[in-house]
């Protein structure tokens, strides 16, 4: 296990070679033993160097879900990293080359929500039902760790894509969108089909085998999205009258006249430690 001193270290030198351009050495080489859990270390700290230099999260990104993807790089589960909201590009834009070391696009598709998921034992089910919309989007990766090692041909790993934030550098969000929603009667299809089996379980089970069209309805529509909902939307900034924290657009609360944000307006979504 690496110790904090290490992962601050590399998650410095990941944040500077995405700014010069330059690629580090593969952080695999250099430690090991690095884990998965490492790396997304890693990956946390990279991160909160970015918020802390102004940035916002705005999206996730998860990658390697197929099954041989997965059993490429010796991992049993999807890997994960953050969108930033200076990542996207405009449909019809230009996407500035020079930004990137080694870029390269991939076909993905954008599930805008409306809600928040949190697992485990999410189903489809329960990603649709929290689901806006889907729309086509092009994902554009990057490597700011060595994809080979030039002294010894080493290929990168799991443990240097996860901590360079998943290979994620930007995105491309257009097209149409199309409204995917469960159907009701999924529900009853999947009781029928695995009567004998609790109920969570017995759903999994029949989600993976049920059609398409049995499971879900499908609708193009045509979304009108405000400015202030897009990402890297920079709207006014005011600051909290009580603690002098900064608010971003439209997330002030005024109590009796006094603009405070909400942890101070007694709105707060965490709890001091």
């Amino acid at each position: 296990m690496l110790d904090d001193d290490a992962v601050t270290d590399a998650a410095r030198r990941l944040l500077a070679a995405e700014r010069s351009r330059e690629p580090i050495r593969q952080l695999s080489l250099q430690y090991p033993d690095m884990t998965i859990e490492d790396a997304y270390r890693v990956q946390r700290a990279l991160v909160a160097l970015k918020l802390a230099g102004g940035r916002t999260i705005k999206a996730r990104k998860i990658g390697l879900t197929s099954r041989a993807m997965q059993q490429a790089v010796s991992i049993s589960e999807p890997d994960y990293g953050v969108i930033l909201d200076d990542m996207f590009f405009d449909d019809g834009g230009t996407v500035p080359a020079e930004r990137f070391i080694r870029p390269r696009v991939e076909v993905e598709l954008a599930f805008v929500l409306a809600q928040p998921l949190k697992g485990p034992g999410v189903t489809a089910l329960d990603v649709l039902d929290a689901t806006r919309w889907v729309t086509p989007a092009l994902e554009i990766l990057d490597a700011r760790v060595q994809m080979s090692d030039p002294q010894t041909g080493h290929l990168r790993t799991i443990v240097d894509t996860i901590s360079d934030n998943a290979a994620d550098a930007g995105i491309v969000v257009g097209g149409r969108a199309i409204r995917v929603a469960a159907k009701e009667s999924s529900k009853q299809a999947a009781r029928e089909m695995f009567p004998e089996m609790p109920k969570d379980a017995g759903q999994q089970k029949a989600y993976a085998r049920l059609s398409d069209e049995t499971l879900f309805d499908k609708k193009w529509v045509k979304v009108e999205v405000q400015p202030e909902d897009l990402p890297g939307f920079k709207g006014p900034r005011v600051v909290c009258a009580e603690c002098g924290e900064g608010i971003n657009f439209k997330r002030e609360v005024v109590v009796e006249g006094r603009t405070l944000c909400r942890a101070c307006a007694g709105e707060c979504y965490y709890e001091r430690i």
